[in-house]
């Protein structure tokens, strides 16, 4: 499974030595060439994408700048541009040509860029000898243009090229929305390098042009890595000679000093290490080279106790490079009671004022140049703003958004409050008015910004129809067996073994809320199951062709049947190996049989998709499968024609010219090829087995907008184009009964929005006897960029839910699911899986239900309610369903669905036992009869019966903090609390209570570590369950339910003080409970008389009432060191200042202990296990 993007080809310093620079072997040897020293505009120009302005001016000094007098400016406006922007520096020749011709074989391309922090994409547009554009080389990652200040970058040349290369543009793309700001980068010194040292360039610096017999001079040998912030000076190891020491003679034993010996000229080396060495030329003659000009580089403005450096640069006639003057001139200053200054450049700010700094030659005494420096107080000013809220709305919900500053000498971002502007890029899906008020209007996404001061951040929302959980609903896993991804473990190879791997893996997808799995039985032109078109694969023991000792295959479609999932059998058609060396297959195997079939490309063997042949052989291979086991489908992933690799074609030229000639071009010849296999394939599956589904997850882009006006509002790569597959055609042409495009993208991301991308698959299926899927990348979650935010996952899955279209999800892929990233897996099993699913039917294959199961009947038995019922012949599985009462309800609300059930082979009475009922409640149950393809019978007739028996007990581990399962943001600190009021009656809670003694929750499996706290406060009255028994443990807590937690933990009690809250009304359940913890100091609103009480709760801010609450009614003492208790937790920084010392009194006392993996997630919403665990841990504290 693979997932791309290609997108478009999308202060200062100065150092050197004046004379010309000889690299050794120059272009394809080891020295690098300069391409663009910057120094003009006259071969430069300026372009932009989606963008309102792009230019091009020079900076020179006072501003640093590395090389010769100036650098180039790129100032860029990408302000409210939608999409990609990208702003271009082109290079032109001076015949007015475009492109520059780089000169051998280069590696890479290197050069100093001066960064702003935009968190953007620095990237080259090059073409080769052709003039053939190639694809986009890369100077960083796509947000990796991150730094402030100067820094050397390189990018890889591809070599696989027709040389020469071209340069014909330098750019920076702004993908993100949030990015979308003006600003300027700056450019210096641009080099072709040709050697592998990871010492890019040496350079001698202060060495002059001309030098007068007799005299000496000081000079540094510095190298340029990749990543350099500038050139650093080598302290030793470096090898200085001279050509000729009658003429110029270094200083041997350190290497810092030429002496001019008598007239003539010397070629001056320098060598270090494995980097390329630097040859100078010298001309020594009897008259001192005249020095025209002096330069100085340095701050300008300084606040008071900073620090800084002055650099001094002379500037001789007849060579206009400068050279930086090592120990040649001296520093003063008018006011050194303002800013002093040392003898090697050194600056203090010391008072408020200005002073001028005159830089003098120590040689050429009337030679001077003054700088201007004026000190200020150290006033905060505004660098970024952060626009805080929540990712997702319903319709007709609203929320209020936050907006911080973060300003220079302030460590924690600063609320503003007032002088907001907030606009939202889709207000027909969601507005906001201009107190930062969001509102959800229709289902979609809208982009939410902020701008104050010039600064702007943006947040992404989505706004979903009100939640609503699926009855039928596809929800998959993908086993990836190819490199032994996810099953069998690397390194297991014994049968027993691996079959233990996967039954523990189908658990833990289960009790995840699967009810299919996608499994990869043919992973490379090998099986997982005795095969006529294939060897045994090694990913099953280690050596290809070595039976494994069972079928692989039997056993998982049975253990998979077994606990009534469907089994999806995922074939990779077209690869062969993964290794291009067609002799390490095994004698007998197919591509060695005919190698004729078999194409060689990008270090893999292929079967070639153009060979009928071969076509045909994979068809077969297929229906091996679909004839001797019983899968319920057959699967293919994205790979048809494999993914493209720059400046490298397919090599089918052979299958090209004896069947494509007819077509058009060589891409409509592939896409028939691709096309013919898919309808063979689809029509030899139903010739075989009607009720076998077939299905494809293609790449998530057919083709973009920019293209074809059918596309897809996307900027990325095409797999119409890129893979030749038309997987559009697939749907419309009804050769496949499911699709699943692989959408590997966040929420609003630019170049591939998922929400885009969704939306326009719903349409591509709409009406079509297709299911359509969402492929989904759970492996992403916490990867980086939009994946940080715990509810990205999340809002995808509730905003598939939107449309009638979308019928499931398949995940990549199953090894995540234990992995539980960022909470996810929690998620689903406490939310948005809560309830099971039925696989969606397919009437287009069959729309005839079986008959109702008959002879129900219910006793209490075998630790539960023992039910049983006849089956008739031509069902597959059975699903029960439970109500509260005497009487049945509907079967169409998941919410009483407790399960499916495998039919019992062979068994005239089917039996289910329900240990989940509560003792002393009155259930009603109904069955119904499924058949394989899905289709569900009417109820059966009901039965009625009273539990008499509780469910099994449950282990009761120690409590500890555990994940965290989504994210929200952040209140303002309360004041201490006081000393509680006299203790009354618990408060009303959100829902009614079950009414039992002490509850027992049957769904807390899923939190072990919090049961024992959870157990604990139920039988205190503290915590409840909902209507139905159950506690919903990793449903997030709002701010109300956990300062109803607290005020029964400790008693509290209202003593008739009013509420100023605007959102808090005397008719609504928690008013008395908030009123009472406000009266005892616990809780404060969140501004603008609110208290936002539905809102869940965030873990920082439950931490700032837990840590009042341990101050109010225990003895542990606050946190005396709050900085060295927050070091274990990695994102401390996310901690906002009034909840550190709050977290860090909690952390010390054991009360909380983070969510693993050392994070402690400050912005993540809490849910109600966390909560309990936090309060029983406190309520123990207890004086």
């Amino acid at each position: 499974m693979v997932a791309l993007i290609l997108l478009l080809g999308t202060g200062l310093t100065g150092f050197g030595s004046a004379l010309p620079l000889v690299y050794a072997e120059e272009a394809d040897g080891a020295g690098p060439i300069v391409l663009e020293e910057f120094e003009n505009l006259e071969n430069l120009r300026a372009s932009h994408v989606r963008a309102n302005s792009a230019e091009l001016s020079l900076v020179s000094r006072p501003e640093t700048i590395y090389h010769g007098h100036h650098a180039v400016k790129l100032s860029y406006d990408f302000i409210g541009q939608p999409d990609t922007s990208a702003a271009y520096v082109n290079f032109y020749n001076p015949d007015g040509t475009r492109g520059r011709v780089i000169p051998g074989k280069p590696r890479k391309l290197g050069v100093w860029v001066y960064g702003n922090q935009n968190n953007n994409w620095l990237r080259a547009a090059v073409a080769d000898g052709s003039d053939k554009a190639l694809p986009a080389i890369d100077f960083t990652t796509s947000s990796g243009f991150n730094w402030q200040g100067w820094k050397y970058v390189t990018a890889d040349v591809p070599q696989n090229i027709q040389w020469p290369l071209k340069l014909n543009q330098i750019y920076m793309a702004a993908t993100k929305a949030e990015n979308k700001n003006s600003g300027a980068i700056y450019f210096d010194r641009l080099s072709a390098i040709y050697a592998s040292s990871p010492i890019l360039q040496l350079d001698i610096a202060g060495l002059p042009p001309q030098m007068q017999a007799g005299s000496s001079q000081a000079i540094q040998v510095v190298e340029t890595r990749n990543g350099s912030t500038a050139p650093q000076r080598i302290e030793s190891g470096v090898h200085l000679t001279s050509s000729d020491e009658s003429v110029a003679t270094v200083t041997r034993a350190t290497y810092d000093s030429i002496t001019a010996v008598g007239v003539g000229t010397a070629i001056i080396m320098a060598e270090y290490g494995d980097a390329p060495p630097v040859r100078v030329t010298l001309n020594v003659t009897e008259d001192a080279p005249e020095l025209e000009r002096i330069e100085v580089s340095g701050p300008q403005k300084m606040v008071r106790t900073a620090t800084g450096a002055l650099k001094a640069y002379a500037v001789y006639a007849g060579n206009e490079a400068p050279v930086e003057m090592f120990g040649g001139a001296s520093f003063a200053s008018s006011r050194p009671e303002v800013v002093s200054v040392d003898d090697r450049g050194g600056l203090e700010a010391r008072a408020i004022g200005a002073a001028t700094i005159t830089v003098t030659s120590v040689t050429y005494r009337g030679i001077s140049a003054v700088h201007e420096i004026e000190v200020t107080e150290p006033n905060p000013e505004l660098e970024s703003i952060q626009l805080r809220s929540l990712s997702a709305v319903a319709i007709g919900g609203s929320f209020e958004t936050e907006v911080y500053g973060i300003y220079s000498w302030v460590e924690e971002p600063v609320k503003i409050t007032e002088g907001v502007k907030y606009t939202s890029s889709n207000p027909e899906v969601a507005s906001v008015d201009e107190n930062g008020m969001v509102i959800g209007i229709k289902a979609g996404g809208t982009r939410i910004m902020a701008t104050y001061e010039g600064k702007t951040s943006s947040v992404y929302i989505v706004v979903n129809q009100p939640a609503a959980i699926p009855k039928a609903e596809m929800r998959a896993a993908w086993i990836a067996t190819v490199e032994n991804i996810d099953w069998p473990a690397k390194g297991t190879t014994g049968a027993e073994e691996q079959k233990q791997q996967y039954r523990k893996l189908l658990d833990e997808l289960q009790a995840a809320g699967m009810n299919a799995v996608i499994m990869q039985i043919k992973p490379t032109a090998d099986a997982f199951y005795p095969s006529e078109y294939g060897p045994w694969s090694e990913w099953l023991t280690g050596v290809q062709g070595k039976d494994p000792g069972y079928d692989p295959l039997a056993f998982i479609l049975e253990e998979t049947h077994k606990r009534n999932m469907e089994f999806h059998a995922w074939f990779n058609p077209y690869r062969v190996s993964m290794k291009n060396d067609i002799g390490r297959l095994v004698e007998d195997h197919p591509a060695r049989k005919h190698p004729d079939w078999v194409i060689s490309f990008g270090g893999k063997l292929y079967f070639d998709p153009g060979n009928p042949e071969a076509r045909q052989f994979i068809t077969d291979s297929v229906m091996e499968v679909v004839k001797k086991y019983d899968i319920d489908a057959v699967h293919f992933d994205d790979y048809f024609y494999p993914y493209p690799i720059e400046g490298t074609e397919f090599p089918d030229d052979v299958s090209y010219t004896k069947y494509g000639t007819e077509f058009p071009d060589r891409a409509a010849w592939r896409r028939d090829n691709v096309n013919q296999f898919i309808c063979g394939v689809s029509e030899a599956i139903k010739r075989e087995k009607s009720y076998v589904k077939f299905g494809i997850s293609p790449f998530g882009i057919w083709k973009n907008k920019s293209k074809d006006p059918e596309g897809s509002d996307t900027n990325g790569l095409s797999s119409y184009e890129a893979l030749n597959a038309d997987s559009k055609k697939w749907v419309e042409e009804d050769w496949i009964d499911y699709i699943t495009p692989q959408i590997y993208w966040y929420m609003g991301y630019s170049p591939a929005a998922y929400d885009k991308l969704i939306a326009w698959w719903s349409g591509v299926t709409s009406g079509k006897n297709v299911h359509l899927y969402s492929g989904q990348a759970i492996y992403r979650i916490g990867q980086g960029d939009g994946w940080m935010d715990p509810e990205e996952m999340p809002n995808q899955v509730n905003f598939n839910r939107n449309f009638a279209e979308v019928s499931g999800s398949m995940y990549f892929s199953a090894q995540w699911f234990a992995a539980n990233p960022l909470g996810f897996t929690d998620r689903l099993r406490s939310d948005l899986y809560r309830y099971p699913a039925l696989v969606p039917a397919m009437p287009w294959l069959d729309a005839r239900a079986p008959a109702a199961p008959s002879g129900v009947s219910a006793r209490n038995a075998n630790g539960g309610i023992e039910l049983k019922w006849k089956t008739a012949s031509d069902e597959s599985y059975f699903a029960v369903y439970r109500f509260e009462g005497k009487t049945a309800g509907s079967i169409a609300d998941p919410a009483h669905l407790l399960g499916t059930m495998r039919k019992q082979a062979g068994q005239a009475m089917q039996t289910y036992v329900d240990r989940a009922a509560a003792k002393g409640q009155q259930y009603t149950y109904v069955v119904t009869a499924v058949d394989r393809l899905h289709n569900e019978s009417i109820a059966s007739e009901a039965v009625t019966l009273t539990a008499a028996e509780p469910a099994e007990p449950k282990p009761k581990p120690t409590p500890s903090d555990p994940p965290s399962s989504s994210g929200g943001s952040s209140s303002s600190p309360s004041p201490a609390p006081s000393k509680p009021s006299p203790p009354a009656d618990p408060m009303t809670p959100t829902v009614p209570p079950v009414e039992a003694a002490v509850p027992v929750f049957p769904d807390l499996t899923p939190v072990a570590w919090a049961q024992e706290a959870i157990q604990q406060l139920a039988a205190l009255g503290i915590v409840r369950g909902d209507m139905d028994g159950k506690f919903r443990p990793l449903k997030p807590v709002t701010r109300a339910e956990f300062t109803a937690m607290l005020v029964r933990a400790f008693d509290l009690q209202d003593d008739g003080t009013p509420l100023n809250w605007n959102d808090v009304k005397e008719t609504d359940w928690h008013y008395t409970v908030i009123a009472a913890a406000k009266q005892a100091g616990l809780v404060q609103g969140t501004g603008k008389d609110r208290f936002e009480p539905n809102r869940p709760i965030t873990r920082q801010e439950m931490a700032v009432m837990a840590a009042k609450a341990l101050a109010a009614f225990t003895s542990m003492p606050e946190a005396a060191d709050a900085e060295s208790v927050l070091a274990r937790f990695k994102d401390r920084e996310s901690i906002a200042s009034y909840a550190a010392k709050a977290v860090a009194t909690l952390a010390q006392a054991d009360i909380v202990k983070g969510t693993g993996s050392g994070l402690f997630h400050p912005k993540g919403e809490a849910n109600r296990a966390q909560a309990a665990v936090i309060v029983w841990n406190i309520v123990q504290k207890k004086e």
